[in-house]
Parts: structure tokens; sequence; C-alpha cells
């Protein structure tokens, strides 16, 4: 069963369940905690709460194991409610379910939860923990508390890669670049080596405040410490450059790309937008179709805005068009 929720495989998953009923292991916690663990882990989460409403042999194991697959999928509002009913059935929470806990409330970004499982860390002097700490980093940047983020960050007992990226990127997610960028430099300094998810967090911010030689300086320290940049981070550049005025640029990296999906088409689509490049745009958009790269409303979104902003009545129309055959007139963005 185990075995299966690794390899993410519902079909086989399905029939050990079976063969572990026909056994007779309804009794057997640990078995059933594994069937509970893998129906969540293979997304389908009305299995795993029926496994875990018709568990005989329910623990504490099997209440986290919920509670987590909640987490795992988003759904933090029934992950909080599910920690309610296991107080309520006389169960405590422990280290795995504060874990937990904290990930929903950064999710929902619930600032009163979340305060309330850090007053539950603190009681147990488990708030200095690195993987607790770390949690509480992210939610608390989630929430838009950076203060409270650096203060549980400077109180951990230890920090690894997660602490610093979770402080990092809570200063982006809320605008404070010059922080950001200080946070970076600590980092270095402290011989903690960025990743693709660091850097494209930093060109994010350089992007959206239009620092185009911090988004420089940060483009070259990413060739010297990455050796092959994936699909997210190409995307980020291209992102910066375009937004920074330099779509020449943006066009060069894009076209250099090992590998290409929708999100960097449209992002290289929109920045012709931006730059008003009508006839480069409506090119880069015959190149998508071409590449059989079907758009979606972001797309054409960005084509409408360009005919909206010259004039292309009859372009605009064609998109129009279009929009009907696929149904997608109505869509909120486009409308």
């Amino acid at each position: 069963i185990q075995v299966c929720s690794a390899l993410l495989c519902l079909v086989r998953g399905k029939q050990m369940h079976t063969i572990a009923t026909v056994l007779g292991f309804e009794r057997n916690a640990t078995v059933w905690n594994c069937v509970i663990d893998m129906y969540g882990k293979c997304g389908n989460m009305e299995s795993s709460r029926r496994v875990f409403d018709t568990t005989i042999c329910r623990d504490q194991v099997s209440w986290n194991t919920i509670i987590s697959s909640y987490v795992h999928f988003g759904l933090c509002e029934a992950a909080l409610e599910m920690i309610v009913q296991m107080q309520e059935s006389g169960f405590t929470i422990d280290r795995f379910t504060l874990g937990s806990g904290v990930a929903a409330c950064a999710h929902l970004g619930d600032i009163v939860s979340g305060r309330a499982f850090h007053g539950y860390l603190i009681r147990r002097a488990l708030d200095t923990d690195v993987i607790r700490g770390s949690a509480l980093v992210d939610m608390y940047g989630k929430c838009g508390y950076m203060e409270l983020a650096r203060l549980v960050f400077e109180r951990m007992d230890e920090r690894n890669y997660v602490s610093w990226d979770a402080l990092l990127s809570g200063f982006v997610e809320n605008g404070l670049v010059e922080a950001a960028l200080d946070i970076f430099r600590q980092m270095e300094s402290a011989n903690i080596k960025p990743n693709q998810h660091t850097f494209a967090n930093l060109l994010r911010i350089c992007g959206d405040r239009r620092y185009k030689e911090c988004g420089r300086q940060i483009h070259g320290h990413a060739l010297k410490v990455i050796n092959q940049m994936n699909v997210v981070l190409e995307t980020e550049l291209i992102d910066m450059y375009t937004k920074c005025g330099c779509t020449e640029v943006s066009r060069i990296l894009f076209l250099r790309m090992n590998e290409r999906n929708l999100i960097s088409w449209n992002t290289l689509l929109s920045g012709y937008v931006r730059d008003g490049q009508p006839l480069a745009t409506i090119n880069i958009y015959r190149q998508m179709e071409l590449a059989c790269i079907r758009p979606d409303h972001y797309t054409l979104a960005g084509l409408l805005n360009l005919c909206r902003f010259h004039g292309l009545l009859h372009y605009g129309r064609q998109i129009h068009g279009r929009l009907i055959k696929t149904g997608s007139e109505m869509n909120v963005v486009l409308q």
C-alpha cells in the first residue's frame, strides 16, 4: 500500500485495499492508516474520508493522516475543522497536527488560528525547531506579518534552506524589495546556496518594481550558480526583462529555451503588448499556433488589449469570433 502511495498508483492501491479487507485487516490500525494515506496522496479524498469514517481502530495517526491529506490538496478549512473534531474525540494535538494546522493557516491567510497554533508550539517548546519554525515563518509571511516572521526566524535553533527561503518569499510576496535583497545577501554570507526558486522569487520582485539593474545582477548570479535553468526560472527572466522594457532581450532568452510552456508564450506575448508592438505580438500568436500551443483566456485577453490600444477592430472581431466558437465568450477575464 505504501508503494502505491509513493507511485501515486490509485488502481493498484484499490486492489491492495480490497485484499486487506478480504484478509481481515479492518482492525489493524497501521494497515488502515496506510489506506487512508494512499487515497489522499492519489487525490481521491472522498475515498480517503470514507475509509477514515469507517475505521474501527482509529488512532492519533489516523487523524493526522486525514488532516495532512486535506492540507496537501488545499482543503484547508476542512483540515482545521478536522483538528477541532480530533480534540472533541479525545485526541491531543501533537507536533504533526500542529505542522498541518500551521500550513492550513498559511494557505488561508488565517492569522488568528495561526497564532493559536503558534501558542501551542511555544508551550511544547517546538517553535524553535527547524521544521515547525520554518512553517511558522511561512505562515506569518503569507498572512502579511513580516515582523513576526522575522522574529520566529531569529529565534530558531538552526536554519536550513527552507527557513531562509520562507523568509525571503514572505518579503517578496509583501513587496518589501530591499528586505528581500538583504535576506538574499545574508543567505550567501551564511553559505546557503540559492536555488532556482530563490532566483525566481527575486526576479519576480525586480520585474514588478522595474528594477532592471538589480534584475540583471540576479540574472548574472543565477548563471554562475545554476547549471541548467528550469522553465519556471527562464520564464521569470523573460517576464522581468519585458517589464523593464528590454523586450529584445526577452525574445533572445525565449528562443534559447530548451523547453517552453503556455506560460512562457503568454509572458513573451504580454511583453510585446506592453511594449506596444502589434505586428510582433500577432507574429508570436501565430508561432504559438504553429507550435500547437493552445491559447488560453490570458493569451486572448492580451490580444484583445492589443486591439483596444491600437484600434485593430478587424483583428479584434476575429478573436471575438474564436471566443464564440470555443465557448469562452463568457469568461470573466475576457469580458
